[in-house]
C-alpha cells in the first residue's frame, strides 16, 4: 500500500477524521442515478444521483446523460454523449451541484489544505471524443474555449483530445489560472475502451495529477517551478465533453466520482474565529 504524508491531499482520510466537521467527503458511484436527461442549453438541466449535478450545453450542442447496465467491478455507470450534428468546437459539461451560474458562489476555493478529486471513466472511440475532468471556474459562454483542451481560463483538469495527434493517445494535465496555461503530457498510452483512474490534488502552491491504467501509473506535478498560476476564483468539479475530430457523436462512460477536503489545522488555529 502506498503511504502519503498526512498533509497530502492525495492521502486517504485518517480513520479518526471521518464524519467530523473538519472533513468533507463526497462520493457518487451513480448507483442511485435517476432518469435519463437530455442536455439542450446553457440554462442547465438537473441530473440527480447520489449527488446533485447540473448539465449544460454550449451553442447548438445537445447531449444525453443516460444510465447503462453495471458491470463486474463497475457497479453504477452513466454515459455522457453528444448528439448529432456535431462539431469539435461544441461543448457539454456536467458540473457538481445545482447551481447553473459559474462565475461566483461556487463551493471551493483553493487553500493550503488541498482539494482532491478523482474519477474512473472510459472512452470507447478515441477519435470521436474529447474529454475533460477536474475543477473549473468557467461559465459556458459560447466562445469555444470551454471545450476540452480549449485553454479555458481558471481551470485545472485532465484532458484527452485525439486531435493532438502529434503526441499520441495520452492524457494531458493542465493548469490555467487567469490565462496562464501550463500543460504536461502523460507518458502512458491510453487504450480505447479501458477504464482509467484520474486523480487531481490541488492547493495554492501547485497541483498533483495522477493517471492509472491497468498497465501503469504516472504522477505529474505542475507548480511555480513551471511558472504556473493556480486559479484564485471559486471552483467546482466537472466533466467535459466535445465531439472529436471525426465528426461523429462523442461518448464516454463514468463509473465513479470522489472528492475529499480536510481542514488540517487545529480546531481554533485558522478556521474558527476571525
Amino acid at each position: 500500500m502506498v503511504r502519503y504524508r498526512a498533509h497530502s491531499a492525495m492521502a486517504p482520510i485518517p480513520f479518526d477524521r471521518h464524519g467530523v466537521p473538519g472533513t468533507i467527503e463526497l462520493v457518487d458511484d451513480f448507483i442511485a442515478a435517476g432518469a435519463d436527461v437530455t442536455v439542450t442549453s446553457s440554462a442547465g438541466v438537473a441530473f440527480v444521483s447520489e449527488l446533485d449535478w447540473t448539465s449544460v450545453a454550449m451553442d447548438a450542442t445537445s447531449g444525453l446523460l443516460s444510465i447503462v447496465v453495471g458491470e463486474s467491478d463497475h457497479q453504477g455507470i452513466i454515459r455522457f454523449a453528444s448528439v448529432l450534428p456535431t462539431s469539435s468546437t461544441q461543448a457539454l459539461r456536467l458540473k457538481l451541484g445545482r447551481q447553473v451560474a459559474q462565475e461566483a458562489d461556487m463551493p471551493f476555493i483553493l487553500d493550503t489544505n488541498g482539494l482532491y478529486v478523482a474519477a474512473v471513466l472510459r472512452i470507447p472511440t478515441l477519435a470521436a471524443t474529447a474529454v475533460a475532468f477536474g475543477l473549473t471556474g468557467v461559465a459556458l459562454t459560447g466562445s469555444g474555449t470551454e471545450t476540452p483542451n480549449g485553454s479555458s481560463l481558471d481551470e485545472i483538469a485532465w484532458v484527452f483530445d485525439d486531435e493532438e495527434s502529434a503526441i499520441g493517445a495520452v492524457w494531458i494535465a493542465q493548469v490555467n489560472g487567469a490565462g496562464t496555461d501550463v500543460e504536461k503530457v502523460s507518458g502512458i498510452t491510453y487504450v480505447a475502451g479501458d477504464w482509467v483512474l484520474l486523480e487531481i490534488a490541488a492547493d495554492t502552491t501547485g497541483v498533483t495529477f495522477r493517471v492509472t491504467t491497468e498497465d501503469d501509473t504516472e504522477t505529474l506535478n505542475i507548480d511555480s517551478s513551471d511558472s504556473s498560476v493556480e486559479p484564485v476564483v471559486s471552483l467546482r468539479p466537472f466533466f467535459g465533453l466535445s465531439p472529436g475530430a471525426d465528426g461523429t457523436a462523442g461518448t464516454y462512460d463514468i463509473d465513479s466520482f470522489a472528492l475529499r477536503y480536510i481542514r488540517r489545522q487545529p480546531l481554533v488555529a485558522s478556521w474558527l474565529g476571525q
